[in-house]
């Protein structure tokens, strides 16, 4: 087949309908064709890049540099997690953003809203707000983009990823790609990601914003029963005897302490800078009123992080109660009634015993 052939097939694809490719899809027996012709970031490549991200923030001293790498942050987020082009990035307004409610408003061509996990929405939200970006420009995050394309060559370069993986159509189409593997819908993914047509009925725009309210705003791709999941590096790791310490770090700066059996470490092969997952179950985790005079430091608590109540839900034995974490994170934990009577927007303690933190490498 000639390259004008293969040219011509392209035109012809593009220009079908959604219900015409889904009929190809079938006789070529593909998922999609929206999303052919990327590299796929794994989960691990991806955590390793926000975090050198985030690091480089909290590094800096300087305000003016300490800006200019919180917006590279904010763009890598929003390509990553919203799906957004670069274009529509550089032309959000303040207005725009609703931290509120999780999303993102897009006013350009293709008019959308985009959900990020609430997790997400409260870092981006810790980040991105006046007292750090200028109030009076009405699109903060607009830049060079030949100066995102060399920062992402350079971050590709320090995370060993493989050159020419990390740019903006990648990380749009790798977070559509995880979306996929949840199960959401291939007209959804075309709409998440701005493409088909823009004049949508009402009705079916609304259909598709729900399905992806519901997808978008999942916390985690690991298919596991623990409520509460953390992905990171690991920063640290202390041998003693038949266990070791192996001290996470999220990409938030958040860092939490587990403790495994030396074998497991050498199962999972884990060694100072593996991208790990560590789940904890809501039964595992112990909210506290937030002692008035010092925290306790407890041997048998190494994580124990300040927190406010975000959600409280009771029968006659057991509380569930969710709470947030510095980093926007949240927690859940499941314990009995004892006489403490929880409050939303309560300071709390979260503890949370090394034991009880379980490691997975496998993220795909």
């Amino acid at each position: 087949m000639s390259t004008s052939d293969l040219i011509t097939i392209k035109r012809l694809v593009q220009n079908l309908s959604s219900s015409e490719l889904s009929i190809l899809n079938e006789i070529l027996g593909k998922k999609d064709l929206t999303l052919a012709n990327y590299h796929r970031l794994s989960s691990s490549e991806l955590i390793s890049a926000e975090t050198w991200l985030w690091e480089r923030i909290s590094q800096a001293t300087n305000p003016k540099i300490k800006l200019a790498r919180a917006r590279i942050w904010v763009i890598f987020i929003l390509l990553r997690y919203g799906g957004l082009k670069l274009q529509e990035i550089f032309n959000l307004t303040w207005a725009d953003f609703d931290f509120y409610n999780s999303c993102i408003n897009v006013q350009q061509a293709f008019k959308r809203t985009i959900y990020l996990s609430k997790s997400i929405a409260r870092r981006l939200g810790s980040i991105f707000s006046p007292a750090l970006f200028p109030t009076d420009q009405i699109n903060p995050l607009k830049v060079d983009a030949a100066s995102i394309r060399h920062t992402f060559v350079r971050l590709a370069k320090i995370c060993h990823l493989p050159t020419g993986s990390l740019n903006a159509r990648n990380l749009r189409y790798s977070r559509a790609g995880e979306l996929q593997r949840f199960g959401l819908a291939q007209p959804a993914l075309t709409y998440f990601l701005g493409q088909g047509k823009s004049d949508l009925e009402p009705e079916v725009r609304t259909e598709l914003e729900k399905s992806l309210q519901e997808f978008c705003q999942m916390e985690t791709n690991l298919r596991t029963s623990a409520r509460n999941v953390f992905q990171g590096r690991v920063d640290e790791i202390q041998e003693s005897g038949l266990m070791v310490r192996v001290k996470l770090k999220t990409p938030s700066g958040l860092l939490i302490s587990a403790l495994i059996t030396d074998q497991s470490r050498r199962r999972l092969q884990i060694t100072k800078g593996t991208i790990v997952t560590a789940s904890i179950k809501a039964p595992w985790i112990t909210i506290t009123p937030f002692p008035k005079d010092e925290i306790p430091q407890s041997s048998s608590m190494e994580n124990c992080f300040p927190a406010v109540i975000d959600n409280v839900k009771g029968d006659r034995i057991l509380y569930e109660i969710s709470a947030i974490l510095p980093d926007g994170c949240q927690v859940c934990a499941l314990q009995g009634q004892d006489g403490w009577q929880p409050q939303t927007g309560e300071k709390v303690l979260v503890l949370i015993k090394a034991l009880a933190v379980v490691l997975n490498t496998n993220l795909g």
